[in-house]
């Protein structure tokens, strides 16, 4: 049973339509059934070569294309058309033959061009025309309404066929659009946490070197090096953590890995203190830790100032996700293209959205805003289309010699919303100090260069 139905099925995958095997089998079923009840039919007339040549005719043509698959649909029509007519030439009453015309005139519309089944459609109606007309067929406006509603039938199959398909490949297309989407997702994460964590170790150690090779001051190179130590930790395992969303989804509750990405079973029996444990399903950053990350950039002695204005708990965690990667990226962009200036991050959470601006002084337009060679999902880029994705918009420019970064969302809550301001300050007397030592690093890379 399984093997035939293989063979219906390679046979309708011949045709170029996605029907079900059952669709050829109730076909060509219908079709041998009816020949045989009409050569029945006759046996009380006689048989006479024509009828049992018309049955022959029947059976032959649905063997062959069964065992070869050779028949086209048209040539399939003309056979069953011909023996229709064989089978016509002694008449009886309630003639059952026209009903091969009728199957195979809802065969033919239902895998075939609309002017072929219309075609098909005529012929089957003209034999039975010619046929009531030579007075070897009663009734033959019956027969031609069958033969209409056959037409139809198959034709409501086609269209069925096709809705179906288009619908598979809207499907199949939105699947893929979804799977490109997500990589540009987990890439613009990536891109984030490195982009970030690299800026930040570099400024960290290139502190420490100063502090050595200058100032001969052992514990602020120890301070850089920890610090650098424990981006470099948390960033491992950001990654770590978003590959194995990517590989097996979340991981189980409860299940820890070393700040460097390490699982429990792969780390040194006898740790050492650096060798801290955190949870791999921490939280995803949000508009809360923007204090944290601006306090990342000033432990590398990085003049940047923060201000929140509104109630942060009107954000959120999505909104504040991105807030939180755009302040990140600006940011990383901020030290790498200009270190020895101040920058500023404001918040602003009001009824009307959300509001980030970051703005640092430089001379020179940020080589970002024009590097067409950055990868798709990166720079500024990626944060406009995380922006985008929020029904946001982002804009970077240059205004009075400042580089400018304004990032607007929309309202994500309806409360009346209550002024909160918060400030983590520069001292006055610190800001010299840390532009001197930032400026003196940032000559030690170019001359490394």
């Amino acid at each position: 049973m399984h093997r035939v139905t293989e063979l219906f099925a390679r046979r309708i995958e011949a045709t170029g339509y996605s029907y079900p095997a059952v669709y050829l089998v109730v076909a060509y079923s219908g079709v041998i059934l009816s020949a045989m009840a009409a050569v029945v039919q006759r046996i009380p007339h006689g048989l006479t070569w024509p009828v049992i040549t018309g049955l022959v005719l029947v059976i032959y043509t649905v063997a062959w294309n069964l065992a070869f698959g050779t028949t086209t649909r048209f040539g399939m029509a003309i056979m069953m058309m011909t023996a229709t007519s064989l089978l016509l030439t002694t008449p009886v009453s309630a003639d059952v033959a026209p009903v091969i015309l009728v199957v195979c005139t809802a065969m033919v519309s239902s895998t075939a061009s609309v002017r072929g089944s219309l075609l098909a459609a005529v012929a089957a109606a003209t034999i039975i025309v010619v046929a009531s007309v030579s007075g070897h067929l009663d009734n033959p406006f019956a027969y031609l309404v069958f033969v209409g509603f056959g037409w139809t039938v198959g034709y409501m199959f086609l269209m069925q066929l096709r809705l179906l398909t288009r619908e598979q490949e809207a499907a199949d297309s939105r699947s893929e659009q979804a799977a490109i989407d997500e990589r540009q997702r987990i890439a613009r994460e990536v891109h984030d946490v490195i982009a970030h964590s690299l800026s930040i170790t570099l400024l960290n150690l290139t502190g420490a070197r100063r502090a050595l090779q200058e100032d001969r001051d052992i514990d602020e190179a120890i301070d850089n090096l920890a610090d650098a130590e424990r981006v470099g930790r948390q960033a491992m395992a950001d990654i770590r953590h978003t590959v194995k969303v990517l590989d097996s989804g979340e991981p189980r509750t409860g299940e820890r890995i070393d700040d460097a990405g390490a699982h429990p079973s792969e780390m040194s029996a006898d740790p050492t203190p650096d060798e801290r444990s955190v949870e791999v399903a921490r939280p995803e950053p949000g508009i809360d830790d923007i204090a944290d990350l601006v306090m990342d950039f000033r432990r590398a002695n990085l003049s940047v100032g923060l201000w929140m204005l509104g109630d942060r708990t009107r954000v959120s965690a999505t909104t504040g996700l991105a807030l939180y990667r755009i302040a990140q990226e600006s940011l990383a962009n901020f030290a790498k293209h200009s270190p020895t200036s101040h920058a500023e991050v404001t918040v602003e959470i009001a009824e009307d959205g959300v509001r980030i601006r970051i703005t640092n002084s430089v001379t020179v337009t940020c080589p970002d805003a024009g590097d067409s060679s950055d990868e798709e999902g990166s720079g500024l880029r990626g944060m406009a289309r995380r922006a985008e994705l929020l029904g946001g918009t982002l804009t970077a420019e240059t205004l009075d010699d400042s580089w400018v970064v304004v990032a607007t969302f929309p309202p994500t809550d309806d409360e009346p919303s209550v002024a909160v301001t918060q400030d983590i300050p520069v001292p006055l007397s610190d800001i010299a100090h840390l532009v001197a030592r930032a400026r003196a690093g940032s000559d030690r890379l170019e001359g490394d260069r």
